[in-house]
């Protein structure tokens, strides 16, 4: 960058307030970065950790447990990110304290988090625990791994407690800009996690193994998290001034963009509940082990990668819009998030490609058969880079809208995209596909064409999909670039303002 996006008034500030030092002159970019990389280190991390647990499950036994952990997984994919996105309007507030140089009230919204998050889990928890029975037949999980299923189901239960906790510390830290830290101890977190799944997998059923995992990985994050935050946040007043840590300003915040945030997360989830239904039908039709269903999960895991860089990315435009707000200097907002969306397309895209290039050997790394990579898989990459486009306008143009506070017409943009794609499009498919009707006439003499009719139905999803996010993504950068988010003063203040104006400058006394 050749010049400060600042003018020489607004440079005075700046200068002022070492929370803003981006918008010197040539720092930019090389802030951007620095904040980005620890991260997406931190997330790729997990993915990482995450991928060698799968692997080695999916090669012990022949890959029969995989599609049990995964369908056990499958209520907990659905709400696993509530704790994150209603932590958002943490993140948004401690952001604009630190614009102003409030950093010994951030203890006030972390208090407030905590409360929110664990009340929201524990309904979430009562739900799930009710919906069990009817979330397993949903996946069509065989009722013979139902027992085995049930031991990482409830323990994924208890680690969305545990998660809702830590997930409100590791906000503080990003915030803060305590990166590498951060990113520490989430890595030692995720070797943990690998470590005992690794260790145990063969002495034990491998189900139990990842719940091992799960439990131990999160109570070790809980208890690092408290000791990096006691930099930041004065626990000892949440006990000794207890009145103090309800602020109505704050909550008010944290509500603006938590309860459309958790609304979006829901609706989400149905869609993508309504949509794993179809394609767990799909993969049964194929039969051979719900090999389409694994092919999906393994190549999702794979392009998390660059996805990841745009989620990264967007938690960057975060803190650099929360801050820019609290500091009054919302009109460079824009040019600053639009950098910032630039950046996910530049690493995004080239990374697709590669992906796509190398789809025979990262799939027979997960043990995927070479035809169905062929007819399936290659052509899965390829629609997922193409999604890819919209992700990143979706992760930049949502969390800056989100920094703003304004959630209420975001949330109306994916309930109508997602309820029309996701669930609509993909229901008139596969009622045009006939898709439970073939899996009651399947034999032996059709097989080959039933299989054509699963990989296709499977194929058209991922596109409806991809087509949906690259509309939503849109919407919201639209929303954002049009500055619809500025309040624009009523026609009778600025009438007001006109005449007062008048009444005050020297010709109206003549």
């Amino acid at each position: 960058m050749k010049k400060s996006l600042v003018s020489d008034e607004q440079l005075e500030l700046v200068k002022d307030n070492l929370e803003l030092n981006f918008l010197l002159p040539n720092k930019l970019y090389k802030n951007i970065w620095v904040l980005t990389l620890p991260i997406y280190l931190q997330l790729i991390s997990t993915v990482v950790l995450s991928m060698v647990n799968n692997l080695l499950i999916r090669w012990v036994d022949g890959g029969v447990w995989t599609s049990v952990i995964n369908k056990a997984n499958f209520a907990y994919s659905w709400f696993n990110f509530i704790p994150t996105f209603s932590s958002a309007g943490i993140f948004v507030v401690i952001g604009n304290l630190i614009g102003k140089g409030k950093k010994d009230e951030i203890y006030q919204s972390v208090f407030q988090g905590f409360v929110f998050n664990l009340a929201l889990c524990c309904l979430v928890i009562l739900g799930l625990i009710f919906c069990k029975k009817y979330i397993y037949e949903w996946a069509n999980l065989p009722q013979e791994y139902w027992k085995t299923a049930d031991i990482l189901y409830y323990t994924n239960l208890g680690a969305l407690l545990l998660v809702s906790v830590h997930i409100v510390m590791q906000r503080v830290e990003a915030a803060s800009g305590n990166l590498k830290h951060l990113f520490l101890v989430i890595l030692v977190s995720g070797i943990i996690n690998t470590v005992i799944v690794c260790g145990t997998m063969f002495l034990i059923n491998p189900v139990l193994s990842v719940a091992l995992g799960v439990i131990i990985s999160n109570l070790f994050t809980v208890i690092a998290m408290f000791f990096l935050n006691r930099k930041h946040v004065n626990y000892k007043k949440m006990l000794t001034d207890f009145k103090k840590c309800w602020d109505s300003e704050i909550l008010k915040t944290i509500l603006i963009v938590i309860i459309p945030s958790v609304v979006e997360t829901l609706v989400f989830n149905l869609a993508a509940a309504v949509s794993t239904k179809f394609i767990t039908d799909a993969s049964l039709l194929y039969e051979d082990a719900d090999i389409l269903f694994v092919t999906l999960i393994s190549i999702q895991q794979i392009t998390n990668f660059g996805l990841l860089m745009s989620s990264a990315l967007g938690q960057v435009s975060l803190i650099y819009v929360s801050r820019l707000n609290g500091s009054k200097l919302t009109e460079l907002c824009v040019p600053v998030s639009l950098k910032i969306w630039y950046l996910t397309l530049v690493v995004a895209m080239p990374f697709s490609l590669i992906t796509v290039a190398l789809t025979y050997p990262l799939l027979k790394i997960y043990n995927i058969p070479t035809e169905v990579i062929w007819n399936t898989g290659i052509f899965m990459f390829i629609i997922i880079a193409v999604q890819d486009i919209g992700r990143s306008m979706n992760q930049v143009g949502l969390s800056s809208l989100r920094a703003v506070k304004y959630t209420v017409v975001p949330v109306i943009v994916s309930i109508v995209t997602l309820l029309v794609f996701n669930i609509g499009f993909i229901y008139l498919t596969y009622s045009l596909m006939q898709i439970q009707k073939w899996l009651g006439e399947q034999n032996a003499t059709n097989q080959v064409q039933v299989k054509n009719i699963a990989r296709n139905y499977l194929l058209i999803v991922c596109g409806i999909q991809a087509v949906e996010e690259i509309v939503r993504g849109g919407l919201y950068m639209i929303l954002w670039t049009k500055k619809a988010w500025i309040k624009k003063p009523r026609k009778e203040e600025t009438n007001n303002e006109k005449d007062q104006a008048l009444c005050s400058s020297p010709c109206s006394l003549r």
